[in-house]
């Protein structure tokens, strides 16, 4: 892991992001923060775009890196598979043609976050008063992926191109959290903090236990159970 000033370089390379709808090449960088240990990305359009800025710590991220998924695209896309970055409030599509340069990042960036992934299906929201549709289907509904993060609960709908969005709940908004074993359902409630996503929340999930506890590792700044298996 290369240092930049207070900046240290996790992986970097020239890849294909996902921008406007369109695949476009460019040379990213992701790199881990000494203060906070927050994850970064730097996108440039040519590596000599980056080199004549080397110094990180100087410059504003794309964007700030919370978690990952992986994925495969589609016959008719330009790319083999992806790696799909859960950022501040957006999703970050990374692309790759080699499954061995997707399963390089895939591990560097993985080695930097406290990230656990869930399949889950939004299922409802109860809301007091008149709920929005973005209240009643974050990220637009449906089957998706629920991450757990250690300051925040975050959803997005598959598939992750489909440009639905990402849901984010802060921890210090999140009322209580259940496991409703009639519905198979995580539940949890977000107050007012919660901007348009609040409300009581079901999520149905094949490993809501496994989630419950990651949850409630997070909700006390601990070392999520479901990594260290």
């Amino acid at each position: 892991m290369s240092s930049t000033n207070s900046v240290s370089v996790v992986v970097s390379g020239k890849i294909k992001l996902l921008s406007n709808k369109k695949w476009k090449q460019r040379f990213c960088v992701v790199a881990k923060t000494d203060f906070a240990g927050s994850v970064k990305l730097f996108v440039y359009k040519e590596a000599s775009d980056y080199k004549k800025s080397a110094d990180l710590s100087a410059q504003a991220p794309y964007d700030t890196v919370y978690g990952l998924d992986s994925v495969s695209s589609s016959d008719k896309s330009p790319v083999m598979a992806a790696i799909v970055l859960t950022c501040e409030d957006r999703l970050v599509l990374l692309g790759f043609n080699s499954y061995s340069d997707l399963t390089f990042w895939l591990e560097k960036i993985s080695n930097c976050v406290q990230d656990a992934s869930y399949r889950a299906r939004f299922i409802k929201c109860e809301s007091i008063g008149k709920p929005t549709q973005q209240q009643l289907c974050p990220s637009g509904g449906g089957g998706g992926r629920l991450h757990v993060q250690p300051s925040r609960l975050c959803f997005y709908s598959e598939p992750a191109d489909s440009h639905g969005g990402l849901a984010v709940w802060p921890l210090q908004f999140i009322k209580r959290y259940m496991v409703n074993e009639a519905m198979r359902c995580f539940v949890f409630e977000g107050d007012v903090g919660c901007g348009q996503v609040r409300g009581m929340q079901y999520f149905q999930c094949d490993r809501r236990h496994q989630l419950y506890l990651d949850m409630k590792a997070a909700c006390v700044s601990k070392p999520l159970p479901s990594l260290a298996q």
